[in-house]
């Protein structure tokens, strides 16, 4: 019995070791959705899988997926997305990022500010299929919108405000679906993260229609910024 026993967990033990080793091969194996075009201020990387790589963003340099992205005070970057769409990281704003290669699903998890996403309706078939923004518990859902979704840890809450098209909002508590509403062009909603219901869409005011334009925190040439906000 106790030879048994040994024989058990030393192979309990090489299957774990060989986890171990294989796991960083295997989860490190992330995703480039696309290029930085534009950036402004301080702007670091966490990369997940190597310890302690605070790396700084510069232009050029490829969004990828395995990582967490911080912009500091005053800083933002615009990412030409691989499928033709524009993604903006706005300050104070942190983000990870995945993508399913499967689904085709871009997932972006929102830890802190906000972003704002605009998907190009000439963008590249098939190659992006649905963009889905988590906030806490709070989930925004689109395949063809342009929006933005702010995070604000002193109130707990999320909120989505949509330029174009049409965005689900979802509230989730402790992973089980509380409530959904649809979110429309011209439109806003809030979720609390510890409330049971998605708020019920309002039209957006004049200064939160002046929160989505980019000509109020854009900094880059006209040429560009055109293309942005088309």
């Amino acid at each position: 019995m106790d030879r048994t026993k040994t024989n058990t967990r030393n192979v309990i033990c090489c299957l774990i070791a060989v986890l171990i080793l294989c796991a960083p091969k295997a989860m490190s194996a992330g995703h480039q959705l696309g290029l930085i075009t534009q950036l402004d201020g301080k702007i670091t990387y966490l990369n997940f899988f190597k310890i302690k790589t605070l790396t700084t963003v510069k232009e050029k340099d490829h969004l990828q997926t395995d990582g967490s992205y911080l912009t500091h005070d005053n800083a933002f970057f615009n990412v030409h997305l691989f499928d033709g769409s524009w993604l903006r990281l706005n300050p104070k704003s942190k983000i990870s990022l995945e993508f399913d290669l499967e689904t085709k699903t871009l997932t972006i998890f929102l830890l802190t500010g906000s972003i704002n996403i605009f998907l190009d309706k000439d963008r590249k078939e098939k190659q992006l299929e649905k963009v889905i923004v988590r906030s806490a518990g709070a989930t925004f859902e689109t395949v063809d919108a342009k929006f933005a979704v702010t995070r604000n840890l002193l109130t707990d809450q999320s909120a989505v405000y949509v330029e174009k098209g049409t965005v689900i909002a979802t509230q989730y508590l402790q992973y089980q679906k509380q409530d959904m509403e649809l979110v429309h062009a011209s439109e806003k909603t809030t979720i609390h993260d510890r409330g049971n219901n998605v708020e019920s869409p309002r039209k957006m005011s004049d200064k939160e229609i002046h929160f989505l334009n980019p000509k109020n925190y854009h900094h880059g040439s006209e040429n560009s910024l055109n293309k942005m906000i088309k």
